[in-house]
C-alpha cells in the first residue's frame, strides 16, 4: 500500500464541488427556509441540474452572506456539537 498511495493528495476544488452539488445540503437549509420551501428547492435543483445553492440564489430565498454561513462545509463536516 505504501507504494500504491505515497504522494495522493486529494483534489480540494473538485471535493469541494461534489460537496456544494450534493442535494443533501438541503438538510442545513430547512431549518432557516422551512420544510416545504427545503422540499420545492431541492425538486428544483434535481429537476433543473442545478446545486441548491444556485436555486436559492436565484429564487432569492436567502441572501447570500446568510446563505454562505448557513451552507459552510467546514463547519457541516466539523463535527461536534452545534
Amino acid at each position: 500500500s505504501e507504494k500504491c498511495v505515497s504522494g495522493i493528495t486529494a483534489d480540494r476544488e473538485r471535493c469541494y464541488g461534489y460537496a456544494d452539488r450534493s442535494l443533501m445540503v438541503v438538510t442545513a437549509i430547512t431549518p432557516h427556509i422551512g420544510y416545504d420551501n427545503a422540499a420545492k428547492v431541492a425538486k428544483k435543483a434535481i429537476a433543473e441540474n442545478k446545486s441548491i445553492r444556485q436555486v436559492i440564489l436565484e429564487e432569492k430565498i436567502l441572501p447570500k452572506e446568510k446563505l454562505d454561513e448557513v451552507l459552510d462545509l467546514k463547519k457541516m463536516t466539523k463535527g461536534g456539537r452545534a
